[in-house]
């Protein structure tokens, strides 16, 4: 890791960050870089072919691969800017978003959206340096600014002339700072790739696992296999319909008097978003009283969303209590002894059931389930200690995947503080 240290000197300037070093300066976008420098024109031939990036193919950093190629003639009405490598697609609408990206490799015959800003930096500016400075809180202020109050949350081109960056004016200084960051994205991007890894590996684990073609040595009795509405399953392997294992009955389906605060009551969103959702809803102690007097979540009962986001199980491992909308369905296993409700929750977040919950669909999409569709869903079980050894391990490669996650947030997070410090010059880096 390159070294930098902290500003001691007192060799610094007033600024809207606070202060600055003297060697560093305030500076418009149209004074390092040329913005939208060129694009097509009426003249351009019809038979012209081209790749074309759109706002939905960069994603903070990353410009899809696979990139649609069109004639000039039958080509997007947007599809006007001429890149180079070297420059960096800032996209102007839904700038929140952060769809910023730096040109790299090959382009020719690329042609990018009317939605981006081409920032073309000028000679003595780094591309890399301008490029992390988007993600700043001094960036995402000013176009914050700009797009409060807008009904379409976007900006254009003479905006981004007028943004303001702090670069210093020594341009290995901007080199050393690019580096060090980019080591940092390096990193955030491998962790990123081996979560994907590890997500796949749990999917095609849990879909070996959870059909019978993977088993563990100690449960084979015999391989002898058995024909069912599901295909071929290990002989010793129950089929059932999902009513045969649960009572599945749902919430209220009359929307209470919400409280600022009170008994938890839960939805679809809270089930999706779990810790994310800062909109939770709450109701009287009375209330919540007299809507689970006959259908009262328990510890070990299963909550499925079935109306919007729907597909979504959660297990029950909490003591608290709460009442539920009728979005959501309560599952409860009505024979403990023979059905695990780890493995079951699995089950009901594999793909094993979402194709039960299209099965029958000629088309489109599926927002609402009703109970007596989710009674019928077939399913065929192990005994219950297979059943705890097969969630055992999916239990493990979740952990992996959620320490994978935390490693992840971490490296984001000290990202960000470094960078807010580098790009603001209160920590300097040795030249």
């Amino acid at each position: 890791m390159d070294k930098v240290k902290k500003n001691k000197k007192p060799n610094i300037l007033p600024s809207k960050l606070g202060r600055i070093p003297v060697e560093w300066k305030k500076y418009c976008f149209e004074d390092i870089s040329e913005i939208d420098s060129e694009s097509l024109d009426s003249n351009v031939a019809p038979d012209y072919l081209f790749r074309y990036i759109s706002l939905s193919d960069v994603d903070k950093g990353t410009i899809n691969s696979i990139l649609p190629q069109f004639s000039f003639k039958g080509s997007p009405s947007r599809a006007k800017r001429i890149i180079k490598k070297g420059d960096i697609l800032l996209a102007t609408v839904r700038p929140n978003l952060q769809a910023f990206a730096i040109v790299k490799g090959d382009v020719k015959d690329h042609i990018a959206s009317t939605g981006f800003a081409v920032v073309r930096p000028r000679k003595g500016f780094l591309a890399e340096y301008i490029y992390q400075y988007l993600f700043t809180n001094h960036f995402t202020k000013q176009v914050s600014e700009l797009i409060t109050g807008s009904n379409y949350p976007a900006i254009n081109s003479s905006d981004v002339c007028k943004l303001t960056i702090f670069v210093p004016r020594n341009f290995p200084e901007q080199q050393k700072i690019s580096r060090i960051l980019s080591t940092w994205d390096k990193a955030i991007e491998k962790t990123e790739q081996l979560i994907e890894q590890k997500q796949q590996l749990k999917k095609g684990l849990m879909q070996q696992l959870l059909t019978g073609k993977v088993r563990f040595k100690e449960f084979v009795k015999s391989k002898k296999m058995k024909k069912t509405k599901l295909g071929l399953v290990p002989e010793d392997w129950t089929f059932s319909k999902l009513g045969d294992l649960v009572f599945i009955k749902d919430g209220t389906h009359v929307t209470p008097k919400y409280l600022i605060s009170g008994i938890p009551f839960l939805r679809v969103t809270d089930l999706v978003n779990n810790q994310e959702n800062t909109n939770k809803k709450y109701i009287s102690l009375e209330e919540h009283r007299l809507l689970t007097r006959v259908n009262k979540p328990t510890k070990g009962d299963i909550l499925y969303s079935k109306n919007g986001t729907i597909g979504v199980a959660k297990l029950i491992d909490w003591e608290w209590e709460f009442s539920i909308f009728v979005s959501l369905a309560l599952l409860r296993i009505k024979d403990p002894k023979n059905v695990y409700d780890n493995f079951l929750e699995l089950w009901l977040n594999s793909d094993l059931a979402k194709h039960e919950i299209y099965r029958g669909v000629k088309q489109g999409t599926v927002t609402n389930l009703h109970l007596e569709e989710i009674e019928q869903f077939r399913i065929v079980i192990p005994s219950k200690k297979e059943q705890i050894q097969i969630a055992s391990t999916l239990h493990e490669v979740n952990m992996e995947i959620r320490n994978s996650n935390n490693k992840l947030s971490q490296l984001k997070l000290q990202k960000k503080g470094l960078m807010q410090r580098l790009l603001t010059g209160e920590v300097r880096v040795k030249i």
